[in-house]
This record gives C-alpha cells, structure tokens and sequence, in this order.
C-alpha cells in the first residue's frame, strides 16, 4: 500500500524498512524521524500462560539473539528478499496470467473459487511449475506422483493436468472429509486447503488440542466416531497403566527362607491378588 501511493506514511521496526525498500524502489526509509529507539523484539502472549511462556524461553535460549542459531539465520531471514518478492512484479504477473483460465476452467468444474485455489498454488510454488520439493513433489499444486496416478489426470509433469490434479485433489478432501460438517462451502474449502499438506487427520484433531481457547465450536469439525473410539481405548490404557503403577509401588515379594513353601511365603507377605484384567 506504502509503495503503491495508498497510503503517505508508515511507522515499523527498522529493520522491516529496510528489507522492504530493497523490494519496492519507490520505499523510502528516514531512519532520522525515529519514533522510538533501543526497544527489543519480542513475542506477546496473554496473561497467565506458564505453559507457553516457559516454551517460548527454551527456545528464546537456544535460538534467540546471541546464540549460533540466531546470530546465523537472522541476518539471513531479515536481511535476505528471497521470502517478500513482489506479487506484481512483471514476473509472477506473467504466471498469473498463464495459469489463471486453468484455474477458472477446474474451478467452475469442481465448484472451487478460482481465486482461492491460486492462492494455494501461490503459496505452493509460488505458481512455478518447474518447482520440485525434496520428497518429490511436482509442479505448480505441488501434487506427488502417487497421488497423480489415484486422480488419472494425465502428465503431472503438465501444467494443464497437474493444475487439474491438485483442484480434483482439493474436491475430493472436501466431498470425503467435510461434505457433512456445519459450515459453509468457503470454509469447507479453507478446511480441505489446510489438509492439503497438513493431512486431513492432523485437521480433524487440531481441536482436541485446543484446551478449550481455539475458535468456537461451529469453526471445528466434529470428532469422528472412529476418533472417539480411540479415545475411549486411550483413557483405558491409560487407567490400566496407573493401576500397575500402583501395584509396583507395593513392597516388593519376599525370598523365600530356606525350607517355607511357596504358600508360606505368600501368606507372610500378605501379597495383593492382580486385577483380573492382567491375569
């Protein structure tokens, strides 16, 4: 918005400035009109958080300012462009404008925003289908060749069929996975967009994890019945676990004296007959 004129005038860390004058000209940094000076960056969290405070100080100490993780990669990731290249540059223009009829073309046919679906493939490859992950992932929606072959589109290795893919992939995960949860198509979609790497497993149980403070319950999707299941067979684990902890911290079973028999022994130690679940 600074660079395109919408706006005259903008206060952030002077770092950031930097970073981004070096990706819009048109940028200019006055370090000398400072607002405030010898502050620190630092994360915020609410009140009452010892779990996650504690979390973030581990890491703050082994990757923060000063350590060999930090004095490394920060300058890397706030001196580098290599994340904030411009989204309207002629470049990543020209590639919007040679996928987006594929995008409209999938999208009208699986019933998917085109919009929304480039923006995956943005965030995939950044709409390059020259693109190749290190585990093997192709082209522009990033799809593995296993997968391609499940979806019978054709050559991954082609725009046309890998663009195909990945938005028949996306429709599948919402038909399978959240055809009939309570929310609207867009949020189905988001839904299948974050599974697309995630797995549609680690989605479905994010709101278990959430200890009550993630967002209301009409944003989650309902635990499986299978899920449940699994639950339930946990917490039974789990309560057999703690009652063998107990029995271990019984006193231990006597030797037996030199001529007692096994009954004799048994009865002097007043021993505690197993749980008929472990016998």
């Amino acid at each position: 918005m600074l660079s395109a004129g919408l706006v005259k005038l903008v206060v952030v860390d002077d770092y950031k400035a930097q970073l981004w004058a070096k990706v819009f000209p048109k940028i200019v940094p006055h370090p000398e009109a400072a607002v405030h000076t010898g502050g620190e960056v630092a994360a915020m969290l609410r009140k009452d958080s010892p779990l996650l405070q504690a979390e973030l100080a581990a890491f703050v100490k082994t990757h923060g300012k000063g350590t060999v993780f930090g004095n490394t990669r920060g300058p890397q990731v706030h001196g580098s462009t290599r994340f904030v290249k411009p989204a309207t540059s002629t470049a990543e223009v020209a590639k919007y404008e040679r996928t987006v009829k594929l995008f409209q073309t999938y999208g009208d046919k699986y019933g998917l925003d085109h919009l929304l679906l480039m923006a995956q493939g943005y965030q995939e490859s950044r709409l390059d289908q020259t693109v190749k992950s290190p585990v093997g992932a192709i082209g522009v929606m990033q799809v593995m060749p296993a997968t391609a072959k499940d979806l019978a589109v054709g050559d991954v290795g082609e725009l046309d069929a890998n663009i195909h893919a990945g938005v028949k992939y996306i429709r599948f995960m919402v038909d399978k996975y959240y055809a009939d949860e309570p929310m609207d198509d867009v949020n189905k979609a988001l839904f299948a967009f974050a599974s697309y790497n995630a797995g549609p497993a680690r989605v479905r149980a994010a709101p278990q994890g959430s200890g009550g403070q993630g967002p209301e319950p009409e944003h989650l999707v309902p635990q499986r019945r299978h899920d449940r299941r699994r639950t339930h067979r946990r917490r039974d684990r789990d309560l057999r676990l703690q009652h063998l902890q107990v029995l271990r911290r019984l006193p231990a079973p006597r030797r037996r004296r030199r001529g007692e028999t096994e009954g004799e022994g048994r009865a002097q130690e007043g021993r505690v007959a197993p749980p008929a679940w472990e016998a």
